[in-house]
């Protein structure tokens, strides 16, 4: 295999406009704007009204105000059944009085007062600069007959009394006597003045908003920056596995979903590059395996077309010939068997059968090779015959598959040892043999597909790695477990389980069912 280059990819560039971090942006900018939108007209609305009503309430108060100093300044004159004629002499009169009182009135605030007779003309002021805000003398017929009409008159924005607008409020001044209406006693306060702390409100509201919009934007850098930068690491690593590199890893950063998805893809990663490491071992075996016989074969008859070999022994190296073709055979077959278990097109037919026989045919098929390595067999059963529910096929050849391991790798001499024994609903056959062993580091991989420990092919010249494998695969498929425990150069010991069967009725319950 190729590896085009080694490590992570580095990071590529993309449009900002089709990054995580402007789409993650525009969204929270947008719930940000709509918020503040709403946030600010109603803020709005609460401190428009409140400052009006607070004006409103105190030009009333200073209008009022006004009312009951004429008043108080005629009674104190013992003047009773004043015309207008008369109240407009004794505006005259007591003008700087009045306006002295009416300026000290209004002196903490920036609102006016003016007192006008009852043809609308005003008379007195609180401040000379409101004369020279009139429009005309002051209040026009229209306002001094509403006032009449409704006892009071209320404007929030008046252009008909001052050039610029004003929030105004007219009382009549009335005689007491004759219940005339002398004057008007006029409060008003600028537009501006009621205006000026809405301004100030919205002034600090967008003030506010572009401080949380700045605030928005650098959080959706470094959220959308934490976000994207592990999810980022495991695409340029996915697109390093696209390169043949199985090397890279993407660093685990906490322990949230993104932090979770970095450990799943590590371990990903990490069986990805152990599977290659034993695909590249399995093609290695498997080209060798595939090689050497055929090498033999080619060899030998080629000597015999070539006259290389004589005549009377040819028979000798045909033999030869016929054991490397099966050796191919059972190569081939043993690929079939996997792609068939790989694409579970393989069924098992579950019947009832003795265990212990089939373990003893196991060992009958195996008597030539342990007798040519002069080996010491023990077999033991905790009954003459034990009964499993399984495919009796598929257990034979788990059986002969880890015997023919145990005789294969014993050393001369050496014990070997079958036992079934029963425990409750579970039987246990387990097959020891002192020898080589599998050593601590290759012992998780034993039962992995195409993986050798003996690399070297001192012992196991005509396995494939796969046997194993298989083994496991039916056990699986079986609903049991297949376990290993050995010690290098002292032993090895694999372990089967098995559904027992309990007695005859059940075991005429399934034979009656195959048929």
């Amino acid at each position: 295999m190729i590896k085009i280059n080694g490590g992570i990819p580095p990071k590529r560039k993309r449009k900002l406009f089709n990054t995580i971090f402007f789409k993650y942006l525009c969204i929270l900018l947008s719930v940000l704007i709509i918020s503040y939108l709403l946030i600010f007209f109603v803020i709005h609305s609460i401190s428009e009204n409140h400052f009006t009503k607070s004006s409103e309430s105190e030009i009333k108060r200073l209008s009022n105000a006004a009312v009951n100093m004429i008043l108080h300044d005629i009674h104190n004159g013992d003047v009773s059944g004043m015309n207008s004629e008369e109240f407009i002499e004794h505006i005259r009169r007591n003008k700087e009085h009045i306006e002295t009182t009416m300026a000290s009135i209004t002196n903490s605030t920036k609102l006016f007062m003016l007192i006008c007779s009852s043809d609308g003309v005003a008379r007195a002021f609180s401040n000379s600069l409101v004369k020279h805000g009139l429009l005309g003398n002051g209040l026009t017929p229209e306002i001094c007959n509403s006032i009449r009409v409704d006892g009071y008159y209320l404007s929030k924005n008046d252009t008909r009394i001052f050039i610029d607008g004003h929030y105004t409020y007219a009382l009549p001044i009335i005689d007491e006597t004759t219940g005339a209406t002398l004057g008007y006693a006029v409060a008003c306060s600028p537009v501006s003045v009621v205006e000026a702390p809405v301004r100030e409100t919205e002034s600090i509201l967008i003030a506010l908003s572009g401080f949380i919009m700045i605030g928005a934007v650098l959080a959706s850098y470094f959220i959308s920056d934490k976000l994207v930068r592990p999810i980022s690491n495991i695409s340029r690593a996915a697109e390093a596995f696209s390169n043949g590199d199985f090397s890279a890893r993407v660093p685990t950063l906490g322990n949230d979903e993104v932090g979770e998805l970095a450990v799943v893809f590590n371990n990903m990663a990490l069986s990805l590059e152990e599977m290659e490491k034993t695909r590249d071992t399995f093609l290695s075996n498997v080209s060798h395996d595939l090689r050497t016989p055929m090498t033999t074969i080619a060899g030998f008859i080629d000597g015999i077309l070539d006259g290389a070999i004589p005549y009377e022994k040819q028979e000798y190296y045909l033999r030869i010939i016929r054991e490397e073709v099966g050796r191919l055979s059972r190569l081939v077959s043993t690929l079939l068997d996997i792609s068939r278990i790989q694409a579970g097109k393989r069924e098992f037919k579950m019947s009832t059968f003795d265990v212990c026989e089939t373990v003893r045919i196991c060992l009958i098929s195996l008597e030539k090779h342990i007798d040519k390595k002069n080996l010491n067999v023990s077999f033991e059963c905790d009954e003459d015959r034990i009964y499993v529910n399984a495919d009796m096929d598929a257990i034979h050849q788990v059986v002969y598959n880890i015997c023919d391991n145990a005789v294969k790798f014993s050393y001369e001499g050496a014990r070997l040892a079958i036992s079934v024994r029963l425990k409750e609903k579970t039987v246990y056959v387990s097959i020891y043999n002192e020898g080589k062993g599998v050593s601590e580091e290759d012992l998780p991989y034993v039962f992995d597909r195409f993986y050798k420990a003996d690399k070297s092919r001192g012992l196991d010249k005509n396995g494939t790695g796969l046997g194993l494998f298989i083994c496991k695969t039916i056990m699986e498929a079986h609903g049991q477990s297949i376990t290993v425990e050995s010690k290098e150069d002292k032993f090895c010991l694999f372990t089967i389980t098995l559904e027992h069967v309990k007695n005859k009725s059940q075991i005429q319950a399934s034979e009656y069912n195959e048929e």
